[in-house]
């Protein structure tokens, strides 16, 4: 899905992309990511 996120990965490691958060919509997912970015920040 995302070959970039092959180099970010350690070796032996294989990344999980689309399991574990699923969305209804493009919008939704964007809120959901600004929302923990609010976290994140405090």
């Amino acid at each position: 899905m995302f070959d970039a996120l092959k180099t970010l990965e350690r070796e032996g490691e294989k990344s999980r992309v689309g399991g574990a958060y699923a969305y209804p919509s493009s919008d939704a997912a964007f809120d959901a990511a600004c929302q923990a970015l609010r976290e994140l920040l405090g």
